[in-house]
Protein backbone atom coordinates (compact mmCIF):
# COMPACT_ATOMS: atom_id res chain seq x y z
CA UNK A 1 0.00 0.00 0.00
CA UNK A 2 1.47 3.37 -0.89
CA UNK A 3 1.08 6.29 1.46
CA UNK A 4 2.01 9.83 1.68
CA UNK A 5 3.09 11.90 -1.90
CA UNK A 6 3.06 8.78 -3.56
CA UNK A 7 -0.96 8.14 -3.13
CA UNK A 8 -2.96 9.51 -6.35
CA UNK A 9 -6.36 10.65 -6.66
CA UNK A 10 -7.98 9.12 -9.22
CA UNK A 11 -11.58 9.79 -10.79
CA UNK A 12 -12.71 6.22 -13.00
CA UNK A 13 -16.12 6.25 -14.99
CA UNK A 14 -17.75 3.21 -15.91
CA UNK A 15 -15.97 1.73 -12.26
CA UNK A 16 -18.69 -1.10 -12.33
CA UNK A 17 -18.17 -2.55 -15.11
CA UNK A 18 -15.93 -6.05 -15.83
CA UNK A 19 -12.39 -3.71 -16.69
CA UNK A 20 -13.67 -0.85 -14.34
CA UNK A 21 -14.16 -2.86 -11.26
CA UNK A 22 -10.53 -4.05 -11.62
CA UNK A 23 -9.16 -0.89 -12.00
CA UNK A 24 -10.86 0.12 -9.25
CA UNK A 25 -10.10 -2.80 -6.91
CA UNK A 26 -6.34 -2.35 -7.93
CA UNK A 27 -5.95 1.66 -7.11
CA UNK A 28 -7.98 0.97 -3.49
CA UNK A 29 -5.20 -2.06 -3.03
CA UNK A 30 -2.25 0.72 -3.82
CA UNK A 31 -3.63 3.10 -1.62
CA UNK A 32 -4.88 5.79 -4.18
CA UNK A 33 -7.83 8.07 -3.60
CA UNK A 34 -10.87 6.90 -5.97
CA UNK A 35 -13.61 8.59 -7.28
CA UNK A 36 -16.30 6.01 -9.13
CA UNK A 37 -18.41 7.65 -11.32
CA UNK A 38 -21.05 4.99 -12.47
CA UNK A 39 -24.54 5.15 -13.25
CA UNK A 40 -25.84 3.05 -10.44
CA UNK A 41 -24.21 1.67 -6.83
CA UNK A 42 -21.50 -0.07 -6.96
CA UNK A 43 -20.28 -2.79 -5.13
CA UNK A 44 -17.15 -2.32 -3.57
CA UNK A 45 -17.31 -0.93 0.16
CA UNK A 46 -13.84 1.00 1.10
CA UNK A 47 -12.42 4.23 2.54
CA UNK A 48 -11.07 5.40 -0.10
CA UNK A 49 -13.82 5.33 -2.61
CA UNK A 50 -16.21 8.10 -3.24
CA UNK A 51 -19.04 6.60 -5.48
CA UNK A 52 -20.65 9.63 -7.85
CA UNK A 53 -24.21 8.60 -9.47
CA UNK A 54 -24.86 10.06 -13.02
CA UNK A 55 -25.31 8.69 -15.98
CA UNK A 56 -22.98 11.15 -18.49
CA UNK A 57 -25.49 10.61 -21.57
CA UNK A 58 -27.98 12.32 -19.61
CA UNK A 59 -27.53 16.27 -18.38
CA UNK A 60 -25.40 15.89 -14.93
CA UNK A 61 -23.75 18.33 -12.56
CA UNK A 62 -19.93 18.74 -12.61
CA UNK A 63 -20.35 20.23 -8.96
CA UNK A 64 -20.11 16.90 -7.42
CA UNK A 65 -16.69 16.00 -9.40
CA UNK A 66 -13.10 16.30 -7.07
CA UNK A 67 -11.61 19.74 -7.27
CA UNK A 68 -8.23 18.12 -7.66
CA UNK A 69 -7.16 14.63 -9.35
CA UNK A 70 -4.35 13.36 -10.79
CA UNK A 71 -5.15 10.88 -13.16
CA UNK A 72 -8.78 10.03 -15.06
CA UNK A 73 -9.08 6.79 -16.30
Amino acid sequence: MRTGTNTKTVLITGANGLWGLSVTRSLLERGDRVFALVRDSVAIKHENLTVLVSDLATSWNVSSLPLRVDVVI
